[in-house]
């Protein structure tokens, strides 16, 4: 039958209870299977709406034009029949539910049953070109595309474990491309064939996430790979945080399978192994507690992560180091190259060095346990140097080995067990020494201390600044407390740049070093030696501080309330308050207690003064000079050889006295002593009085002139003197001295011999006669009192028998005269003395222009005397005396006068006249 029907309808509705396409490739293949019935009977159709149950479907046949549109699908086509197949050439297939759009060639074997496409498919914003073949149960298709921007069309129907599926669609972006994929699509499961996926794609300009929790990494393009089940991305040219990511990949094994698929990441750079690639390793919970702060690693780092959360993660690396600057938690460090391999928890560190500022230079083989970040090995120890700075070596260990023990669970723990030393860092490095003798060889302060035992502790809070603490013992030092030796010391200090500060647990030793040395000290006995003073070499300009101690100087004490010394290489001064002195000086007869001074020293001269300007002192050259005004000095006559202790010694005194042996006191406006070895001297002035003495070369001279009733009854402790003046004046040789004493109209008082003398005169029977009672002879009614109009005194000084010998004593006095000599043996404190006293001179007077009279009563000497022995104790001597056998023979003497006047009267007048 040639004719075929053509069939119009406008609108039909038909309800089935026949099972129904549910998508549109199953509806497309119904039709497919109907397609050769309906080209052979009809010529044409236009069915404007047939609905059959909820699907309206459009059907257009036209010559070769063929439209169909219903719920599944809408096609436009051009159609060939031919005997066995048809031919489409579609210009639009469109199925709804997929929302893909088809445009190529198709070709229905219907012998074979099968359904051949070659075009392009346009899904969302891909563009793909390839073959499909469609048969009964499966759909194949070879496709490749243009760039599209993710695979996410995929998930619906392409949904894996959820560690492949955010590989798969979330963690690269970028400009996608198909170089080809081949798939299978199972129509009666109506789900694609995982294991038939394969094919290559190109990610350009593509970014990577490897974690979330991390900022992508960029790259030139991936190289993205599928087949058996494994996704590969091979990232060309990836940077992430500006830093390269060589042959760096990501590896998706087994990815549909939730118990074997499994995550491998390599990860492959040479850069710093600084906080961004350690945030990788963070981001997958690796801890690795070091940062390389500069130079480059080769880094090659494999993780893998099974999708199965009961398997465990596992990550291997190979990390060589090159010369850099490490931290390991937070300790930072130098390094001249190491080699780390990583091996799940446990971290290989070989043949590494560490250099950490100029201060420590090891290397070591280690084993860092990266679950309890505890490290043990061995170290070769080339340096460990710590120095002062003076440069003196606190610390100087070199090529030693030890095993070595380190724990970083919450700061750096290095244990160098056979030195017996700990390295701690927490913010800082910390080098605790717990027994001293292990590094005794290694440190130069410690030799030069004899500092064998005790601790120390060093807190390196950089190269510039350390603080430190321990404890020292078995050292000796010129010090004493509570007059103990110190042998030990609890200390603790800082080293800050060219600052060193050193103090005692208790601070009653401070001691600091920059330009200069400040030393304080509290409490403490120094003892100073000489010797060692001018043997050490001054550095360092010095300032020490004292506080209540003592100063023990030339076996001499020196209590010290409070003291500052500043010491410089040509000059010291110094300032202190003394107390609790003990100086053989006075003030207001006061005892001298304490004293505020100054001084300095110089060119070898050492001046002291007192603040108040009252004391001075300067020794030079064995040279003692010492100035007081207002000061009285208290001289021990068993100090006459303190110049032969001191040198030369010179005093001057103003308005300061001088009290010998606590008992006699010279009274001075001014003086001056000067004594060493070859010359004595000595000068005063009180009021009008001076007094000189000079020894020089044994020979002696002394002066001393108008010396007052005051200066003589102080010295004398006594009221002898009243009045008048004294001079006396006296020379020789250290063996013998000559001299002579001269009194002027002065009165002696209190004199226990002259009282003894005075009362035998006044008890004698010779003043008992009347004749004698002349008032004029008032001079002897005062007991104890002898006025001398003038006097001389000659003696001779032996020295060798310590004898004064009296060679003449003369006096004048109102009534009454002295005649005599004698001896003084000072060794014996004797007397042997003879006195003539000689009487009634006062009658004289009375009597010198009555002749008559003059003679009768004084005869021819004018006078009348007795003679006195002096002998035994000079405090008490014994006084023997023929007063009473003159004083009976004194008025017949008179008697016998008054009868050879006139003969003698006669006789004179003769020899007168002869005369003239």
């Amino acid at each position: 039958m040639d004719k075929k029907l053509i069939l119009n309808i406008e609108n039909i509705e038909y309800k089935s209870e026949k099972t129904i396409a549910n998508s549109s490739i199953e509806d497309i293949k119904k039709n497919l299977d109907i397609l050769p019935f309906v080209l052979k009977w009809f010529q044409s159709i236009d069915i404007e709406k047939l609905s059959i149950n909820d699907n309206i479907v459009k059907i257009v046949l036209n010559k070769d034009i063929l439209s169909v549109e219903n719920k599944f699908f809408l096609l436009d086509s051009k159609i060939d029949v031919l005997s066995k197949e048809v031919l489409l050439d579609i210009n639009n297939l469109y199925l709804k539910d997929y929302n893909i759009l088809f445009k190529g060639k198709a070709k229905i074997d219907y012998f074979d049953e099968e359904l051949k496409y070659f075009g392009d498919i346009y899904y969302q914003d891909l563009i793909v070109s390839g073959n499909i073949d469609i048969t009964k149960d499966r759909v194949k298709f070879f496709i490749k595309s243009e760039f599209f921007k993710n695979l996410h069309f995929l998930k619906k129907y392409l949904d894996l474990p959820e560690v492949a599926n955010s590989w798969m669609y979330d963690n690269v972006t970028g400009d996608f491309k198909l170089n080809w994929f081949y798939g299978e699509f199972d129509l009666n499961k109506n789900e694609i064939i995982e294991k038939s996926l394969q094919g290559d794609a190109v990610i350009e300009n593509a970014k990577i996430r490897f974690e979330n929790s991390l900022e992508e990494i960029n790259t030139t393009k991936v190289n993205v790979n599928f087949k058996n089940s494994t996704l590969h991305f091979d990232l060309v040219d990836a940077i992430y945080k500006e830093k390269e990511l060589k042959n760096s990949f990501v590896t998706i094994k087994d990815i549909a399978n939730e118990n074997s698929g499994l995550v491998l990441v390599n990860i492959e750079a040479k850069t710093s192994l600084d906080r961004d690639i350690l945030g990788i390793l963070e981001a997958y919970g690796i801890v690795v507690p070091v940062l390389q702060k500069n130079g480059e690693t080769q880094a090659k780092l494999l993780l893998s992560f099974p999708y199965a959360e009961d398997k465990p993660m596992s990550y291997n690396g190979v990390f060589i180091a090159e010369k850099s600057n490490i931290s390991i938690s937070g300790f930072d460090f130098e390094t001249n190259g190491a080699k780390v391999i990583l091996e799940n928890d446990l971290l290989y560190i070989n043949d590494a060095s560490f250099i950490y500022q100029d201060m420590v230079d090891a290397k070591a083989n280690l084993k860092l346990d990266l679950n309890s970040l505890k490290i043990e090995g061995t170290s070769q120890i080339n340096k460990i140097l710590v120095k002062d700075s003076k440069n003196s070596k606190i610390l100087n260990i070199t090529n030693t080995n030890s095993d070595i023990f380190m724990d970083f669970s919450k700061n750096v723990n290095i244990e160098l067990k056979d030195l017996k030393t700990t390295i701690k860092y927490d913010k800082f490095l910390t080098i605790n020494v717990n027994d001293i003798s292990k590094i005794y060889n290694y440190s130069d302060i410690l030799k030069q201390n004899s500092i064998n035992s005790g601790n120390i502790s060093l807190k390196i809070i950089n190269k510039d600044n350390i603080d430190f603490n321990g404890f020292f013992s078995g050292f000796t030092i010129p010090i004493k407390k509570d007059n103990k030796e110190i042998n030990s010391l609890d200390f603790y200090g800082n080293i800050n740049k060219d600052r060193v500060q050193i103090s005692s647990s208790d601070n009653s030793i401070r001691l600091n070093f920059k330009d200069n040395i400040d030393l304080f000290l509290d409490g403490y006995d120094i003892f100073y030696d000489e010797n060692i003073s001018k043997n050490s070499k001054l550095e360092f300009d010095t300032n020490i501080d004292l506080k209540n101690s003592k100063l023990f100087f030339d076996n001499q004490e020196y209590k010290i309330k409070s003291a500052n010394f500043n010491i410089k290489k040509d000059l010291i001064t110094f300032n202190a308050s003394l107390f609790d002195l003990d100086l053989p000086i006075k003030k207001d007869n006061q005892d001298l207690k304490e004293l505020d001074i100054l001084g300095k020293y110089k060119n070898d001269i050492l001046d002291i003064n007192s603040k108040k300007d009252d004391v001075f002192l300067r020794v030079r050259d064995n040279q003692t000079t010492i100035k007081l005004d207002g000061y009285d000095i208290f001289y021990d006559t068993k100090y006459n050889d303190i110049h032969e202790k001191i040198g030369s010694l010179g005093i001057i005194g103003t308005k300061s006295n001088i009290v010998i042996n606590n008992k006699n006191k010279i009274l001075a406006d001014f003086y001056e002593l000067n004594i060493n070895k070859d010359r004595k001297f000595f000068y005063l002035e009180f009021e009008d009085s001076k007094i000189s003495f000079t020894n020089q070369n044994n020979n002696i001279d002394i002066y001393a002139a108008k010396i007052n009733e005051k200066f003589i009854n102080t010295f004398a402790n006594s009221n002898i003197l009243d009045g008048g003046k004294i001079d006396f004046f006296a020379n020789g040789t250290t063996k013998s001295i000559k001299g002579k004493l001269i009194v002027e109209d002065s009165s002696l008082k209190n004199v226990t011999i002259l009282n003894n003398i005075m009362f035998l005169f006044e008890s004698s029977p010779a003043f008992i006669n009347p004749l004698l009672a002349i008032p004029a002879v008032f001079g002897l009614n005062k007991l104890g009192i002898y006025k001398i109009k003038e006097g001389v005194v000659e003696f001779e000084y032996d020295n060798d028998k310590n004898l004064i010998d009296i060679k003449n004593l003369h006096t004048v006095g109102n009534g009454m005269d002295f005649e005599g000599k004698g001896v003084l043996d000072l060794n014996k404190k004797e007397v042997d003395a003879t006195l003539n006293l000689v009487f009634l001179k006062t009658y004289s007077s009375v009597f010198e222009y009555i002749p008559i009279v003059n003679y009768i009563l004084l005869g021819d000497e004018k006078r009348v005397e007795t003679q006195i022995q002096l002998t035994g104790s000079l405090n008490d001597p014994v006084l023997t005396t023929n007063l009473f056998k003159d004083g009976f023979s004194a008025p017949l003497n008179i008697f016998k006068r008054v009868f050879t006047t006139p003969s003698n009267m006669i006789d004179n007048f003769n020899n007168f006249n002869q005369k003239d």
